[in-house]
């Protein structure tokens, strides 16, 4: 996670936002699937999806039998300050 902090500020000048982190994981996941796969076909890919445990920047993920994601989940809000914008919240974590 720090590394990818560190590298999306140096990059983008900003500080990233939950959803970068998400996106970021999810092409990883992805990826890794294919490479799993050994293939670019989305009927092997999606079938090593579901068998492709690993730790991503927003924490460990695996899936059930039904291709489920089993992830913790950060829980957020989205207050607006006086100044007319929007600022994220952290609340807590929800594990599965």
């Amino acid at each position: 996670m720090v590394n990818f902090v560190r590298d999306f500020q140096k990059k983008y000048n900003s500080v990233p936002v939950s959803f970068a982190a998400l996106g970021y994981d999810s092409l990883y996941m992805i990826r890794d699937a294919i490479v799993k796969a050994d293939s670019v076909d989305s009927t092997r890919a999606r079938d090593a999806l579901v068998q492709t445990n690993g730790s991503y920047v927003t924490g460990d993920l695996t899936f059930d039998s039904r291709r489920n994601p089993i992830k913790s989940a950060v829980m957020v809000e989205l207050v607006r300050g006086e100044d007319g914008k929007l600022t994220t919240v952290y609340k807590t974590i929800v594990n599965p």
